[in-house]
């Protein structure tokens, strides 16, 4: 599943994921503990992750596991723009 990073607590280690399915807001954020994530470090607010849902342990709900970054590709980062180009 992959999401965007609405909200990043780094003090209390832990992070919240809209999911990027359906509609917007159709589906809740998702609680995600800095645990699942490489190296222990939390993403940064705004960034694309993929991950997957499970269970709480010992509690109602679900949240984020195996937590990582998606990666853009060179090419998509410095494309030009689409549409008519601009004259100076």
């Amino acid at each position: 599943m992959t999401g965007l990073v609405k909200r990043t607590e780094d003090e209390r280690g832990f992070c919240l994921i809209a999911p990027l399915i359906g509609k917007p807001g159709e589906a809740g954020l998702v609680f995600c503990h800095v645990s699942q994530c490489p190296n222990g470090m939390l993403p940064p607010q705004g960034c694309e992750v993929e991950f997957e849902l499970v269970r709480y342990e010992g509690g109602n709900g679900t949240q984020a596991a195996n937590v990582r970054l998606r990666t853009v590709s060179q090419k998509r980062l410095f494309a030009a723009p689409e549409g008519p180009e601009m004259r100076r």
